[in-house]
C-alpha cells in the first residue's frame, strides 16, 4: 500500500488538484488544433471537388439537395418495424440508382471525384491518430492474471478502493449532425465509466464528427524510493462494455472512415504516463452494422494492463499518478449517414505500482 492520505504533504494535495486544471486546458488546446486542421482538410477537400464539377457545379448542387431532401423524409406510414425497413431500404436504394444516373448525364468523372475524397479521408485518418498517440496494441491488455505481480511481491505496492480522487473530461465537436459524450467517475469504488453518442445524416461532400472522453481515479500520492520508470499493473473489471454502429450510403461517389476506440493509460503529474489500447474499431466504406464488447470483456470479466512511463522520476520525489480510459468516436463522411455509440463502464480492482525501472 502506497502512503496514507493524512502523510500527504498538504502542497502536494494541491498540486495534484493544480494538474487536473493544467491537463483541461491541454485538451482543450489539443483537440482545438485537431478540429482546426480536419476543418481546413474539409474545406480544401469541398474546394477541389468543386473544381473537377467546374461549370456543372449549379446542376450538381440541385441534384445533391434534392437527393438528400427525399432521404431525409420522416416516416409517414407506420407499421411492423421489419416492413417499413424494407421500404427505407427500397427507396434509399432507388435514390441511389436515379441520382448516379443523374451523375452520369452530367458528364462527371467519378473516379477522379472519388479519388480526392479518399486521399482527403486518409489525411484526416493521419491526424487523427496523431492527436491519439502514443498508444500501443494488445498484449499489453490481457486476460492472464498469472502475468501480474503477487499482492506480497516487493517491490510493487499495491493500492485498492478507496482510492485518492476522480477526475473526468469531455469535449465533442463537428461539422454536421448530433454529438455527444459523458464521463463518470467514483473514487469511492473505483468505477470509471465514458458514453458517447455520434451520428451524421444527410452528410454534404465533406463532413465529420468526433468525441473525446477520459474518466480516471487518482490513486495516493506517494514519495518515489527509488529514480527510474514507474510501471503498473491495472485489474479493470468490466462492469458494461460494449459498442455499436451502421452506415449506409446515401448517393453519389460515396466515402467513409470511421474509428471508435478506448486507450486505458497512466499519468504521472509532470511526466508522461504510459498507454494500452482495449478497442480499436476502424472501417472504411461499406452498407453495414456492427456491435461488439470493448476488450471482449462480459460484466465481471478481468482485464490486465500493463504500462510504463516514458520518463524516469528522481528518488524522494512526490509521485502523482492516475489511471483510467480515455475513448473517441470519429466520422469522416462523403454522402453517407453514420451512427456510433459507446459505453464503456469498468471497476478499478486495483493497481500495482513500482519504482525504479530501468
Amino acid at each position: 500500500m502506497g502512503s496514507k492520505v493524512k502523510d500527504v504533504p498538504f502542497e502536494v494535495k494541491f498540486q495534484s488538484l493544480e494538474e487536473q486544471i493544467e491537463r483541461q486546458k491541454n485538451m482543450l488546446t489539443s483537440n482545438k488544433q485537431l478540429n482546426l486542421e480536419l476543418e481546413r482538410l474539409r474545406a480544401a477537400c469541398i474546394n477541389d471537388v468543386n473544381c473537377l464539377i467546374g461549370n456543372k457545379q449549379k446542376d450538381y448542387a440541385y441534384l445533391h439537395d434534392e437527393v438528400i431532401s427525399k432521404l431525409s423524409v420522416p416516416r409517414k406510414v407506420f407499421g411492423p418495424e421489419v416492413e417499413i425497413e424494407l421500404e427505407e431500404t427500397n427507396q434509399r436504394k432507388k435514390f441511389i440508382c436515379q441520382s448516379q444516373e443523374l451523375i452520369d448525364r452530367l458528364g462527371l468523372d467519378k473516379a477522379k471525384v472519388k479519388d480526392v475524397f479518399r486521399g482527403y479521408a486518409q489525411k484526416a485518418d493521419k491526424v487523427v491518430d496523431a492527436h491519439f498517440k502514443p498508444r500501443f496494441d494488445a498484449p499489453y491488455v490481457v486476460a492472464d492474471r498469472a502475468l501480474i505481480p503477487k499482492p506480497a511481491a516487493s517491490p510493487w505496492m499495491w493500492f485498492y478502493p478507496p482510492y485518492f480522487s476522480d477526475y473526468g473530461t469531455t469535449f465533442d465537436y463537428g461539422s454536421r449532425g448530433i454529438h455527444a459524450c459523458t464521463h463518470y467517475e467514483d473514487h469511492t469504488t473505483g468505477q470509471i465509466l465514458t458514453i458517447s453518442y455520434l451520428e451524421i445524416k444527410g452528410a454534404s461532400d465533406s463532413d465529420y464528427a468526433r468525441t473525446d472522453a477520459s474518466s480516471e481515479i487518482k490513486i495516493e500520492p506517494f514519495q518515489v524510493p527509488v529514480s527510474g520508470r514507474i510501471e503498473a499493473w491495472v485489474v479493470l473489471r468490466s462492469d458494461k462494455s460494449d459498442y455499436h454502429g451502421g452506415m449506409e450510403d446515401e448517393w453519389g461517389w460515396s466515402d467513409i472512415s470511421v474509428k471508435q476506440q478506448s486507450f486505458p493509460y497512466m499519468s504521472i503529474y509532470a511526466f508522461n504516463g504510459g498507454s494500452a489500447t482495449l478497442f480499436d474499431f476502424q472501417k472504411g466504406e461499406c452498407d453495414c452494422s456492427w456491435s461488439g464488447k470493448v476488450a471482449g470483456a462480459n460484466p465481471g470479466d478481468l482485464r490486465f494492463i500493463h504500462l510504463v512511463s516514458q520518463g524516469a522520476i528522481a528518488a524522494n520525489l512526490w509521485a502523482i499518478l492516475s489511471f483510467g480510459i480515455r475513448d473517441q468516436n470519429y466520422a469522416w463522411v462523403n454522402d453517407y449517414s453514420v451512427h456510433m455509440t459507446m459505453t464503456n463502464s469498468w471497476f478499478l480492482d486495483s493497481v500495482a505500482v513500482r519504482t525504479g525501472v530501468p
